[in-house]
């Protein structure tokens, strides 16, 4: 599956307005719309905006534990809700570029932006 790239938004408590438009509506997410973006393993996290139907969106996972693969995170998504998601670990979920991974495996209108909060 290819994966779009997602734009990483700042929040910063010293400028908490500042170049953040709190309005942004992410990439739309559906069937077969895989997601990435750039992750440090502390401070990103997702906002997931569903629509009309509900969703199962799944982080893919890269670490192992004693060999063995970690199972993907599914987050199971109501109907108009949203929900934030996050942070992500990156010895778990970060691949080789340093980016998490997703999908969904419902069909669905939502839209999925990704945070990251300077520290």
């Amino acid at each position: 599956m290819a994966y779009a790239l997602l734009t990483v938004y700042q929040v910063d408590r010293d400028a908490p307005t500042a170049g953040v438009d709190t309005n942004i509506n992410g990439p739309g997410v559906g069937v077969g719309n895989g997601r990435r973006f750039p992750n440090d393993g502390h401070l990103t996290f997702l906002e997931v905006e569903n629509g009309a139907t509900g969703m199962t969106m799944s982080f893919v996972t890269h670490g192992t534990i004693d060999g063995e693969a970690i199972a993907d995170k599914d987050i199971v998504i109501a109907i108009n809700d949203v929900t934030f998601i996050g942070p992500f670990p990156a010895s778990i979920y970060n691949n080789a570029d340093g980016e998490v991974e997703s999908y969904v495996d419902d069909e669905t209108n939502g839209t999925v932006t990704a945070w990251r909060l300077n520290g």
